[in-house]
């Protein structure tokens, strides 16, 4: 399949204190449909009733793409990620991002990844048909009233914790069915 791009990134963001993104359909971007490589404190992006569709590597990326870490806090909701060919969301460390109500499905690496010293808060999340579901390779991500199966691994930790409250569903794939600790809601 021969495939033309559009351009590198859909969003290109290198400066500014804050960023919202509404109502958009990015797809079909060379690298990332969203690159945030921000790294000023205080530096916040808002993700809003957004479709990703078929993007080379993130659907949304926070924080550089070389050495260092990023401060920015992100809001990303009521989004959907189809077919992106490394991660849907990924946040870098020092980021850190409320994730709620969003679909991701049929990406070659994780639906969402929370690296080293990320924190992540998902609520109400859809991770489908994707290589991983959620992968914490470092950070500390909370998972309430999400779904995560039919992935050849559900939730992969590699460092880090995953706190899942009880209203979850992890199951159905390959591997990986269970977080570090599951809590009952409060």
């Amino acid at each position: 399949m021969v495939r033309t791009t559009l351009g590198l990134n859909g969003v290109n963001i290198t400066s500014g204190l804050k960023v919202n993104v509404q109502d958009c359909v990015i797809f079909n971007f060379s690298n990332m449909g969203i690159l945030d490589s921000r790294t000023n404190v205080g530096a916040k992006l808002s993700v809003v009733d957004c479709k990703f569709h078929q993007i080379t590597l993130d659907g949304v990326h926070i924080g550089p793409t070389a050495a260092g870490v990023t401060n920015t806090q992100a809001q990303i909701s009521r989004s959907n990620f189809m077919s992106c060919n490394q991660n849907g969301i990924f946040i870098k460390g020092n980021g850190g991002a409320s994730i709620t109500n969003v679909e991701v499905s049929n990406s070659n690496g994780s639906g969402i990844e929370v690296s080293s010293g990320a924190v992540a808060a998902i609520t109400k999340a859809s991770l489908t048909f994707n290589a991983t579901g959620l992968n914490n390779s470092g950070g500390t991500t909370r998972l309430s009233d999400s779904t995560i199966t039919n992935n050849t691994t559900g939730v992969n930790i590699s460092g880090g914790s995953v706190t899942g409250f009880s209203n979850n569903t992890v199951d159905g794939n390959g591997g990986g069915n269970a977080v570090t600790s599951s809590v009952l809601q409060k």
